[in-house]
């Protein structure tokens, strides 16, 4: 992890002014400078702004010494917090140190005064950016300050430090526990599979077979491409579940959550109709059968190769993960809303379509509870009904 110093560095060396991060770093090391002249400023006699204003003004002593060249002093008046009599200023990023003309003769950013001060018979010796020495005449009482100063600093970057580290640790704690949590909603038998019920289409479309060719046999491959995207659809969903033990961050895993609950809905919508559509079509309730085969068209389920190309691409999208799902959101919601305005289900004619689905899968041993299964989708819509209202 990068230090305080480091991060600030960086994010100043890029010019990210906006970045939160830079804010909330200059906020510390401002609030520090003012904290440490409020502490000091007796026993050193540390001098404001203010103070320096009317030093110039008044005393013709202090005119001709450093601060007399007022061009430089309006240059970081605004960012001056405070100063000592001779020569150092400090402000919100930096310190100046002034020589005996008035000229501004040395300027460090505080992140640099550990790296390229040092002290020696009374001299402040600093290597500037150009990598000459820089010699500073300065009086003990200076030096005894910019020491303490130093100190205080590094004093204060070690414990921003590790209390960011202690930060990021309950985070990273925090996110470690929900998506432990998640995976357990998703997969009660931590077995690593996520809980979907299980597509008995094609089980449906074998045993129906015969008569389905008696009336006609191009259905037969339609509901076979149906049958290959309902399935693809759960292996893509089980990508998109394992994809959660690598989010970095909460958004990122209230990303992946609410993505798998619509995935999980949407898969139970299309298994669910995809059923009741074959039972109709077997039982001669053309009206339903094909409500459910034009609603299915619409999304182009007989002719798109969409859940084969999220397929591949899960496969091999590595960083680009977020563009991709956001892609398969946007799909998953036009299945609910072209879906959910199927209306068979509302009809008195549902009640005998809904007994003959139900003894179709009992007699090929289907998990599958039909009234279950339209009870949590109709209670899901209804959420989403109300989260969208109450957005």
């Amino acid at each position: 992890m990068k230090t305080f110093w480091e991060i600030y560095e960086h994010l100043e060396k890029i010019r990210d002014y906006d970045d939160p991060l830079w804010k909330k770093n200059k906020a510390t090391i401002k609030n520090f400078t003012i904290d440490f002249y409020e502490k000091n400023k007796e026993s050193y006699n540390l001098l404001s702004c203010d103070d320096i204003q009317k030093k110039i003004a008044k005393a013709s002593f202090f005119r001709q010494c450093f601060w007399k060249n007022t061009l430089d002093f309006k240059n970081i008046q605004r960012d001056m917090i405070f100063a000592t009599e001779f020569g150092i200023c400090f402000c919100e990023n930096w310190v100046y140190f002034f020589s005996n003309n008035g000229k501004s003769q040395l300027m460090l950013r505080y992140g640099d005064l550990s790296k390229t001060l040092s002290f020696k018979n009374n001299n402040i010796e600093s290597l500037n950016k150009f990598a000459h020495l820089t010699i500073i005449k300065s009086p003990p009482v200076d030096i005894s300050l910019l020491k303490t100063f130093i100190s205080e600093l590094d004093k204060m970057a070690s414990n921003y430090d590790l209390s960011v580290q202690h930060e990021n640790k309950l985070e990273i704690e925090k996110l470690t526990k929900r998506k432990s949590n998640i995976r357990a909603e998703f997969d009660k038998d931590e077995n690593g599979i996520i809980d979907l019920i299980e597509n008995d289409f094609s089980i449906l479309l074998n045993k129906n077979q015969k008569t389905i060719i008696d009336i006609d046999r191009n259905y037969v491959h339609k509901f076979v491409k149906v049958s290959n995207y309902i399935n693809t659809k759960k292996e893509n969903i089980q990508e998109i579940f394992e994809s959660i033990k690598q989010t970095s961050s909460e958004s990122e895993l209230d990303e992946r959550f609410h993505l798998l609950k619509n995935q999980i809905h949407t898969y139970e919508l299309l298994l669910f109709h995809s059923i009741n559509m074959i039972i109709a079509l077997v039982d001669d309730d053309l009206i339903t059968f094909y409500e459910i085969y034009e609603s299915l068209d619409k999304l182009g389920i007989y002719n798109s190769n969409w859940e084969n190309e999220v397929s591949d691409k899960l496969s091999n999208i590595g960083d680009k993960l977020s563009d991709l799902l956001s892609a398969i959101d946007e799909m998953e919601y036009k299945i609910i809303k072209q879906i959910g305005q199927l209306t068979y289900v509302t009809q008195e004619s549902f009640k005998h379509l809904n007994h003959s689905v139900s003894n179709q899968l009992k007699e090929i041993n289907s998990s599958i509870h039909v009234n279950s299964l339209l009870s949590t989708i109709q209670s899901y819509q209804l959420f989403k009904i109300n989260k969208n209202l109450k957005s």
